[in-house]
């Protein structure tokens, strides 16, 4: 049976053919393949894959990847970083999925070199947006700095990402440039409400939905006015510590606020 399966993923990892793939991307599929290899085969498919990455289209790339990532192998983190430098952005767009795929040191640190590099890239955006997203799921601090600086895009899907990662890692050292950013995008609505710029406005509003979903998850105070998130930053910032989490034997100061309005 194993000599049956091995070439099976092999076609996986080398990815020969669109036409031979077609039956090996569901994901539990490539689970149970490469589960019951044995080890020598598996070190032979993963050299496979290693070798198919550096010579197969861009479209067999993706499968291969897609393939390592789904088991999680931190055998190939640094094989599918290099594709960060191909040139289709579908690759690099994979790359950024299985390597948030993969729970390791190593990989975050790699998505978090990509963060400025794609920013700049505009067909990156996604992928952008995944490796935010996936650095603020395995709640790696280091890259919060970036991330934060992420709040300057003018892109929707990227401020969104941001938005959610920050709120995953609770930096609250970084509530006053979410809340600067907040003031921003309510002068630039205004704007584009007086320029009856629809498309504008609708992106704008989802920044500004995030931005303020982020200080309520940050800060764990639910307050319906944003004016309200600055009145309690000043009295209670030096309270927390900077990655969450309030110092102890103390207590947030409650601020006055106005009746709670409806929900954003």
């Amino acid at each position: 049976m194993r000599r049956m399966i091995l070439p099976l993923v092999l076609l996986a990892s080398v990815a020969i053919s669109g036409s031979a793939l077609s039956g090996l991307l569901d994901p539990e599929d490539k689970w149970d393949r490469l589960g019951k290899l044995s080890a020598k085969e598996y070190k032979e498919a993963l050299t496979a894959f290693k070798e198919g990455l550096q010579k197969e289209n861009a479209k067999d790339k993706t499968t291969a990847i897609k393939t390592f990532g789904a088991v999680e192998d931190s055998r190939v983190i640094d094989e599918i970083g290099k594709l960060f430098k191909d040139r289709d952005a579908n690759v690099r767009l994979a790359a950024a999925e299985a390597l948030v795929s993969i729970r390791d040191l190593r990989s975050a640190t790699l998505l978090t070199r990509q963060i400025r590099k794609f920013e700049k890239s505009k067909p990156d955006a996604k992928a952008l947006a995944v490796i935010l997203i996936g650095l603020g799921r395995l709640n790696y601090k280091p890259a919060c700095g970036k991330i934060v600086d992420m709040l300057d895009s003018d892109d929707p899907m990227v401020k969104e990402a941001a938005c959610s990662s920050l709120s995953d890692t609770v930096p609250l050292q970084y509530v006053p440039e979410i809340m600067k950013h907040y003031e921003k995008d309510k002068e630039e609505l205004e704007k584009a409400e007086k320029r009856k710029d629809d498309s504008k406005k609708t992106d704008l509003q989802k920044m500004i939905n995030a931005e303020f979903r982020a200080l309520r998850t940050i800060t764990g105070e639910s307050f319906s006015e944003p004016e309200d998130y600055k009145k309690w930053w000043r009295m209670n910032r030096g309270l927390y510590n900077p990655y969450g989490g309030m110092k102890e034997g103390v207590t947030p100061k409650p601020i006055k606020t106005k009746k709670a309005a409806d929900e954003w």
